[in-house]
């Protein structure tokens, strides 16, 4: 113990040059993991401020992306309208095609609707929103 209370630690590490080089070579030939995102919406059906004349309303919604489908009965997937009294129409019937959602919506009185909608993208992650 004696002679180790002599030695002063400069705060600096030398390593060879040999394993910097290899450290160094090591990182440039790791491979990228491919990069998991959100689906986006690429179209809407009907589109916003369409005049729907028609009920039952087909609508639809297609992304990028296949959908995870939980317990393979479209959980995590809904579609409703919503109109300005705050009542939503919709039975929560969902069929998924491959990248795109469809549902069939009986409507109420004329007026206008706000189509509201989430789903879980194949990463994982919930995206909702409405037009």
């Amino acid at each position: 113990c004696g002679a180790m209370g002599k030695l002063k630690y400069r705060g600096t590490a030398v390593l060879p040059r040999g394993f910097l080089a290899l450290l160094g070579a090591a990182l440039l030939s790791m491979h990228t993991l491919p990069a998991f995102a959100h689906n986006v919406v690429e179209g809407l059906s009907p589109e916003a401020g369409s005049v729907v004349t028609e009920s039952p309303l087909a609508i639809s919604i297609a992304t990028d992306g296949t959908f995870l489908e939980l317990v393979g009965e479209s959980r995590g997937c809904a579609i409703a309208a919503l109109d300005t009294e705050g009542l939503y129409y919709g039975d929560g019937c969902v069929t998924l095609d491959e990248r795109r959602m469809e549902t069939l919506i009986d409507l109420g009185e004329p007026g206008p609707y706000t189509i509201v909608y989430q789903f879980v993208s194949s990463d994982g992650h919930s995206s909702s929103d409405s037009y």
